[in-house]
């Protein structure tokens, strides 16, 4: 059994739903514990929850006593995982690996630039046999993403969310993301996913993956982009 990533705490059984879906699979593993699993979870049961939806997703979530946030870690298990849980039943030209982390100061290095390490990362996403780990990245943080949800960035003060300044131990991604959250609790999962794939296409925000360690930026649309809303 994987050490890091386990069926015990996935929020599917994958060996047994694999078995009898004929669906795209996505696998999503995290680099938090609380933010990002909470937000695909209830995003992947709306998706999942949908007849015509061609894809089904399963969070890979990691033991809440885990505390190693570092992508290399999470790449690790993921890469663990997919050995030892779910290579059997993965369909190569069908399903899909995800890895999903912020930049935050994972790349600082003395000996190269935040760039350089960045894109060395980038290339070490892929399994021991070939599979490909794809990125969903957020700079500074998930929370742009979900903040996009519920407002376009022309709206909002676009250098403090880039500068993201911490005020009484909150980040101000946080502080505005939890506001607009207050604000539109009538708004069903759908409607947020709808504005929010709408609202990243700004040109204000990178979502080129191997630039957004640059600027504020997202490429967590990439993970929904094939999803018809209207199925």
């Amino acid at each position: 059994m994987a050490r890091l990533f386990s069926n015990d705490f996935d929020s599917f059984k994958v060996r047994k739903e694999a078995k009898i879906s004929i669906k795209k699979k996505m696998f999503i593993a995290f680099e938090g514990n609380n933010t990002e699993p909470n937000y695909f979870e209830r995003i992947s049961k709306h998706l999942n929850d949908l007849g015509g939806i061609t894809v089904q997703f399963f969070c890979v979530n990691r033991k809440q006593s885990d505390t190693l946030s570092h992508p290399r870690y999470i790449r690790d298990g993921l890469i663990e995982y997919y050995s030892e849980e779910i290579k059997s039943e993965f369909i190569r030209k069908l399903d899909k690996l995800w890895i999903v982390f912020d930049i935050d100061k994972h790349f600082v290095n003395s000996s190269e630039s935040v760039k350089t390490a960045y894109s060395r990362f980038l290339r070490s996403l892929i399994t021991k046999d070939g599979v490909p780990i794809h990125a969903a990245v957020s700079n500074p943080c998930f929370e742009l993403w979900q903040i996009l949800q519920f407002e376009q960035i022309e709206n909002l003060n676009y250098m403090k969310i880039a500068l993201n300044p911490k005020a009484k131990k909150t980040s101000y991604i946080k502080q505005v993301c939890e506001k607009l959250r207050t604000e539109n609790t009538s708004l069903s999962e759908a409607d947020k996913l709808s504005n929010a794939l709408n609202n990243v296409q700004s040109t204000l925000i990178e979502k080129d993956v191997s630039k957004i360690c640059d600027s504020l930026g997202t490429n967590v649309h990439e993970l929904f982009m094939f999803v018809k809303l209207n199925s």
